[in-house]
């Protein structure tokens, strides 16, 4: 892995411990009420410069998701 340079930063988000039952509530509810869940945009882990160049526009809304393949 790389140094992170001195005006970069790493993000991460942590939710704790998860249930199933409070995963499959979660599943039931997006279900019963059709929440659209969709991501608005999926970059490749090469692409986190432009993921992150794409969260700091103003118009942006929706869920952003960099995959991290194996």
């Amino acid at each position: 892995m790389m140094d992170v340079p001195n005006d970069g930063y790493l993000t991460g988000f942590y939710s704790g411990i998860v249930s199933g039952a409070l995963m499959q509530e979660l599943f039931d509810f997006i279900d019963q009420y059709d929440v659209q869940v969709a991501p608005t945009k999926v970059f490749n882990f090469n692409e986190v410069a432009q993921a992150h160049a794409y969260l700091s526009e103003s118009d942006w809304l929706g869920k952003v998701i960099v995959m991290v393949e194996p």
